[in-house]
Formats: structure tokens, sequence, C-alpha cells
């Protein structure tokens, strides 16, 4: 997701929800519009190819036989 995009999870709602902002540094937020007003955003910075190296890890548990886990 480093292209600007944003994720929300929950995707909707009127709770706090986890925002993910593929942006350059990377951002996560934790926001809390309806009941407390807050949101507290951590920018992560990350090295070049961390979204590549991430999948290729999550491939590879994925395809492990669950007794190996």
């Amino acid at each position: 997701m480093p292209d600007g995009s944003v994720t929300d999870c929950p995707a909707a709602g009127r709770g706090a929800c986890l925002r993910l902002r593929g942006e350059d540094p990377f951002v996560v937020e934790v926001r809390d519009p309806v009941r407390s007003g807050v949101t507290v955003s951590l920018p992560l910075h990350l090295r070049n190819g961390w979204a590549a190296r991430a999948v290729s890890r999550l491939d590879r548990l994925r395809a492990a036989p669950a007794d190996d886990r």
C-alpha cells in the first residue's frame, strides 16, 4: 500500500477505527471521532521493499502445514 491509499479497519461504522495511510512515511492512526474526538498518529519509517518482504513471509506462512505453526 505504498501508493498513498488509505484503509480503515473496520471499514464503516461510528466506533473507533484503525486507519492505515500508505504514504512516505507510512502512517498508522487510531481514530475515535465520535466518542472522544481523539486521533493518535504514528509515522513509521519503513525500508524500501518492506511490502514485498511482508507478502513473501505471509505467503510462506499460509503454505506451511498447520502442524509446523
